[in-house]
């Protein structure tokens, strides 16, 4: 009898996540929303070269450069940009982090605005970003990592796999 119920409560669960849970890419300047907190790419390009003349930094593939919004839409509570991570994937399942050297040369051939530490309610920001990926790398997306792994895996377990793609279809 217990074995039953406890059969009878995983499928419950099961249909439960099934009937939420939903993959998703979102398309360039269409936001996915983390709870309160929006992520929108609205913008990515590519590159060889970045930095100023005579200080040129050449990507081991090619740099991806995105230009990405946060938004908080939460009513009370500010949101911190170090609470989620841009990660970007590529065709074959691998995962790129900002590169240091190309973000550098972007900062130095050009002058950003600094993004705040916080955004409180209804605050946006944009964000650009450098990653150095392979250049056959195929179909990027920026996936949002809030929390590392164990809550990546939660929110694909129950959500699905969100991601912002880097070019429009």
């Amino acid at each position: 009898m217990i074995l039953m119920a406890l059969v009878a409560a995983t499928v419950l669960v099961l249909g439960g996540i099934a009937l939420v849970r939903h993959d998703r890419v979102a398309a360039v300047g269409e936001e996915i929303v983390y709870d309160d907190f929006g992520f929108t790419v609205r913008g990515a390009r590519s590159a060889k070269t970045l930095g100023p003349a005579g200080r040129e930094v050449t990507a081991e593939g090619a740099f991806w450069i995105v230009d990405l919004e946060v938004a908080n839409h939460a009513r009370r509570v500010p949101y911190r940009l170090e609470w989620h991570t841009p990660l970007l994937l590529d065709s074959r399942g691998n995962t790129h982090r900002v590169s240091p050297g190309g973000q550098a040369a972007l900062e130095a051939e050009h002058v950003f605005p600094v993004p705040p530490q916080e955004l409180a309610h209804s605050e946006k920001c944009v964000t650009t970003l450098v990653y150095d990926v392979p250049e056959d790398a195929g179909d990027l997306r920026l996936k949002i990592s809030c929390g590392g792994q164990p809550a990546d895996l939660i929110d694909y377990v129950l959500l699905g796999d969100w991601s912002l793609a880097l070019r429009s279809p």
